[in-house]
């Protein structure tokens, strides 16, 4: 947990914040950050596609388009 609060603290807020923490904007950056690491971000286990992608790919092949 500490190094999930680093992360945050260092990745997602810019530094002008990190002295005036906010609980509302921290909570909408942190949202934003795992809506978009979570199904966007490319995976190299994927073959650089989204989980998102990865799963239509999935869908298709399976279809056997």
């Amino acid at each position: 947990s500490r190094s999930f609060t680093a992360l945050v603290i260092s990745q997602i807020l810019p530094h002008q914040e990190k002295q005036n923490q906010c609980r509302s904007p921290l909570h909408t950056r942190v949202s934003g950050y795992v809506l978009w690491y979570n199904p966007v971000r490319m995976h190299v286990r994927n073959g650089m596609l989204s989980p998102v992608q990865c799963e239509q790919q999935q869908i298709l092949n399976a279809q056997g388009v």
